[in-house]
């Protein structure tokens, strides 16, 4: 008799494989954007109230979060109690940022949420 909180082999092997994914794509992500860190930057220093100095250490640590939360997924670690509320907190914020730069400037031929590796126009990446 199975207990009311354990889950079949299937559900965690479709929770493994979504972890791997998701943790994957923000590896990919982080990777993307190291290259062209500063033209990263700019983006942030353009497209909003903060300078430069502010956007460049902003740039860095999205990269770097992007990175801690892509080895939490794939290492299957803390995911519960950082990992999804982080990401989810992290996803909501570039949403709002892509809305913003959609109504502000309109669909950018590229966001650089992929850096030059993978261009996506704002819309796409909403």
């Amino acid at each position: 008799m199975m207990h009311s909180n354990s889950k079949s082999p299937l559900i965690k092997g479709i929770g493994i494989v979504l972890n791997l994914i998701i943790g994957a794509n923000f590896l990919l992500s982080a990777y993307a954007k190291l290259p062209s860190i500063e033209v990263f930057g700019w983006t942030i220093a353009e497209s909003t109230p903060f300078n430069w100095t502010v956007a460049e250490w902003l740039a860095r640590l999205i990269i770097g979060l992007e990175i801690f939360l892509g080895l939490l997924f794939i290492f299957q670690l803390f995911i519960k109690k950082i990992a999804i509320p982080l990401s989810t907190l992290l996803i909501v914020a570039f949403s709002v940022y892509l809305a913003y730069i959609l109504s502000a400037y309109g669909n950018e031929a590229n966001c650089g949420c992929y850096g030059e590796m993978i261009p996506l126009s704002t819309k796409e990446s909403l």
